[in-house]
């Protein structure tokens, strides 16, 4: 499983975000998309020598993020296992309609 798609699962979770600025997001995950741009509500923002700023909803561009530390009583069992198993496509013989490599113009 991708990193992403986990990350995707924590919808409604509150997590701690670290950036490779120093900085520490904590609040509870709005959502994430396929670039891992976390989008956060009821953040504080603690940066190190600054006070903490609450935030009412921010959004972590991906290649910014460090790390993120999940909660204790999450049960990682659950988010880990895919709900849908990848289905492979049916590979078979084809139905004929292609009648050979190349197609140009014939000349007699």
């Amino acid at each position: 499983m991708k990193l992403v798609v986990f990350l995707r699962k924590l919808a409604n979770e509150s997590v701690t975000v670290d950036l490779k600025s120093n900085t520490s997001v904590t609040g509870t995950v709005l959502g994430v998309d396929m670039q891992m741009n976390m989008h956060v509500k009821n953040a504080k923002v603690s940066t190190p020598g600054r006070e903490t700023v609450p935030m009412e909803q921010i959004t972590l561009r991906g290649n910014t993020i460090r790390s993120v530390t999940l909660p204790d009583n999450l049960a990682l069992d659950t988010l880990l296992t895919d709900k849908e198993a990848r289905k492979r496509p049916a590979v078979g013989k084809g139905k004929g309609k292609a009648k050979g490599r190349g197609g140009g113009a014939r000349i007699r």
